[in-house]
């Protein structure tokens, strides 16, 4: 019945009738102790150690650990990072294999990782000299579902993989058109079945295969996929499903991709 919604500059809204109404502002600036304003977009998530928990980023991320309370807190989890005050938080993610592990992008073309997001006092790694395109912004982050060193993210409408949590990278854009590129879902039932959401719909790759496929049958011309989201069925496998989330064309479902010789 705990749904969430979120309107411009990180305003967070909590339904507790499954999305018939959402009454309760738990989130923003001035809202339970958060101070400052989030991006237009302000990424925010339920925690993958406890969905009663929710992780925003502002200027700062912080954390909800008690999201269904009347009147929920928020705890700062970062201090300003690299000495800006200014910046905004841009992307966030966290691994579902080990839940100490974060990933945090903001507009200044910066690359933050924790490995102890859930400790009271999370300590941070600058990663941005790592990244393979440097003054250049981390657009989206997408951690695996299945091994936690491996870590996905778009810069520069490329995409890149690190097998070492961010120490080094490779390259994944493979034939791709050369369009926006604004989201990574992956199938945690598979070992590497990625779906990425572009200007031009929405293509798949896994890792039997040596480039990415279209996979926007059905799709409008020009969708714009901003969102993915994989829904599991949990006694049937075979109902399993994708979302893609446009803007301004609607939302659309597929089944999963089904290779033709699995």
């Amino acid at each position: 019945n705990y749904q969430y919604a979120e309107i411009y500059y990180g305003s967070v809204y909590r339904s507790k009738d499954a999305g018939q109404t959402f009454y309760t502002n738990i989130a923003g600036k001035g809202i339970g102790n958060i101070t400052e304003t989030g991006a237009w977009v302000t990424p925010y998530m339920l925690s993958y150690a406890n969905t009663k928990e929710m992780l925003a980023g502002y200027n700062n991320l912080w954390k909800c650990s008690n999201l269904t309370v009347s009147t929920p807190n928020w705890t700062q989890l970062s201090n300003n990072l690299a000495s800006t005050n200014t910046a905004l938080i841009e992307e966030i993610d966290q691994s579902p294999v080990d839940t100490n592990t974060f990933y945090m992008s903001r507009d200044d073309k910066t690359l933050f990782l924790s490995s102890n997001v859930n400790g009271s006092t999370p300590t941070w790694t600058n990663l941005t000299s790592t990244l393979p395109i440097s003054n250049s912004l981390v657009s989206a982050i997408k951690t695996h579902p299945k091994y936690s060193n491996v870590v996905y993210i778009i810069q520069n409408n490329d995409i890149y993989v690190s097998v070492n949590k961010g120490t080094s990278w490779t390259k994944i854009t493979g034939s791709l058109p050369n369009v926006p590129k604004n989201v990574i879902a992956i199938d945690k039932n598979s070992y590497s079945a990625l779906y990425v959401g572009t200007d031009a719909g929405v293509y798949y790759r896994d890792s039997t295969m040596t480039d990415w496929t279209p996979f926007y049958a059905g799709l409008p011309v020009e969708p714009r996929i901003m969102d993915l989201n994989i829904y599991y069925d949990p006694s049937n496998s075979s109902n399993n499903f994708i979302n893609a989330g446009s803007y301004g064309r609607g939302a659309w479902q597929s089944q999963l991709f089904s290779p033709v010789n699995p």
